[in-house]
């Protein structure tokens, strides 16, 4: 295990009375090109295989991996000068193949060069942060996975041993003392899974045969309080886009 006292001390309980909120029910507009959509292609079909579902039951939770792109753009605006961005992935996430184009493409429209590193394990994701200060990356995107959104101590503890500027998928990063997170509302879809799917199951329905639907609300949470620990100043523009600040 890597928590330790250290991390510990790093990583401290937040004051609720220093949570600023304000609610987003859009994603925040992409600025980069957008991928051509293709006449008669349902970008969204239904799907075929267990793998398939997978992924396309991680569009109800904040692992959309098609978000990746709007975070790394959310990264360029705190940190617009860092010539290397590091991208931490699990080879074992469902979402690991379809990340890649859009992200290395989204890298190229913002001018940055991407460092891709695998970690699949705590080992790994403390090996993947000894190249990234080896190779002097300016900020860290990580990737789509469970286990990232489990071990979010260890990640947030090293983003700010090491002075890295970093952004995940889940919330529960910057409670854990992170950056920042930018993705679908989790809250909002369990309440959206237990008044609408759960009855249905209730009467019969199987839930394979039930649709994914995208999510209808988006956070971007910001902490002041990891800001000043990196030594960086937010600027007004992030903040002002921010549902949940912590102060």
């Amino acid at each position: 295990m890597h928590d330790t006292a250290d991390d510990a001390a790093i990583i401290r309980p937040l004051d609720p009375a220093h949570i600023r909120r304000q609610m987003r029910f859009d994603p925040l507009p992409l600025l980069i090109a957008k991928p051509k959509q293709v006449p008669g292609h349902d970008p969204n079909p239904l799907p075929k295989t267990n793998q398939d579902r997978i992924v396309r039951a991680e569009k109800l939770m904040s692992s959309d991996p098609s978000l990746q792109p709007k975070r790394l753009e959310l990264l360029h605006e705190l940190v617009p000068p860092a010539a290397t961005i590091a991208w931490l992935r699990d080879p074992n996430s469902p979402s690991f193949e379809i990340e890649s184009r859009d992200v290395e493409a989204a890298a190229r429209e913002l001018g940055h060069n991407i460092l891709s590193l695998k970690a699949s394990s705590p080992r790994e994701i403390d090996a993947a942060f000894a190249t990234i200060v080896q190779t002097r990356a300016g900020a860290l995107l990580i990737g789509n996975s469970p286990l990232f959104g489990n071990r979010r101590r260890q990640l947030a503890a090293l983003a700010t041993r090491y002075g890295l500027p970093a952004i995940s998928y889940i919330r529960e990063f910057v409670m854990a003392g992170g950056l920042m997170s930018y993705g679908a509302s989790d809250s909002a879809a369990y309440r959206r899974a237990g008044s609408h799917y759960v009855p249905r199951i209730l009467k019969g329905a199987k839930p394979s045969d039930l649709p994914v639907e995208m999510p209808t609300k988006y956070e971007l949470v910001i902490s002041v309080v990891a800001a000043k620990a990196l030594g960086l100043d937010i600027p007004s523009k992030l903040l002002a886009l921010a549902d949940e600040v912590i102060e």
